[in-house]
């Protein structure tokens, strides 16, 4: 039973080993023979882009921000003018809501997929300026912590796709998640200049959010991680 359970297993990780091989091969492909234009990047489905995409033909110039879990896509609309916005949303419905509430601004675009999976795919070295995540999922519950993203592992390997003066902003409202994070930069350090503090949007130049100001309405604290890159 145990050999058995331990040849599922090996199966296992070989195809899934393999399928992320040729996932990755079919994005190199497209690279080929994708067609630029701000309208063409808007509207193609995440896996359906060249990996990795040559943001620099349609962001005209702009630096490159990630907004992780856009929401209602206050961050992708307000600094669309200032950065090309690549927003990243996994929930259907604000996914659906925001899409149709950036169809008309070229400098934004959202994409429904897990960001922290795609951006090594979607990216290149040194070509993000900045990367925003904001109110994320705290998973609260003790046996749903594990699936938080926001590990020391994914801080030191997004490191790379950073511009030389590039930087992750970080916010939550929710203090066992601050103090998990607090850990996690804590270990990384060398790597980053890291600040740590009262979360206020305008010290970043970032708009209030719907769950900034719900939260506000609550009456609750709000804590900011700066990491910026050595």
């Amino acid at each position: 039973m145990i050999f058995l359970s331990s040849v599922k297993y090996f199966r296992h990780k070989v195809k899934k080993f393999f399928s992320g091989l040729l996932y990755s091969l079919r994005g190199k492909m497209r690279a080929i023979s994708f067609h630029y234009s701000p309208e063409m990047v808007k509207k193609t489905d995440v896996h359906d882009l060249p990996f990795p995409v040559a943001w620099e033909k349609v962001a005209d110039g702009k630096p490159l921000l990630i907004d992780i879990g856009s929401g209602h896509g206050e961050v992708l609309w307000f600094l669309s003018n200032k950065f090309y916005c690549v927003g990243f949303e996994i929930k259907s419905r604000f996914y659906r809501f925001t899409f149709a509430k950036l169809s008309k601004k070229l400098s934004a675009v959202l994409y429904k997929g897990d960001a922290y999976k795609m951006i090594p795919h979607l990216f290149k070295e040194k070509t993000i300026q900045r990367i925003t995540v904001l109110f994320p999922d705290p998973w609260h519950k003790k046996r749903h912590q594990k699936r938080r993203p926001l590990t020391t592992e994914w801080m030191k390997s997004v490191k790379k796709f950073l511009k030389d003066d590039g930087d992750i902003i970080i916010a939550t409202d929710w203090q066992d998640y601050a103090d998990f994070i607090a850990i996690q930069v804590d270990k990384v350090s060398d790597e980053y200049d890291v600040s740590i503090g009262e979360y206020i949007p305008e010290k970043f130049g970032l708009p209030e959010t719907h769950y900034y100001k719900k939260w506000v309405r609550q009456h609750r604290s709000f804590t900011y991680f700066h990491l910026k890159k050595k």
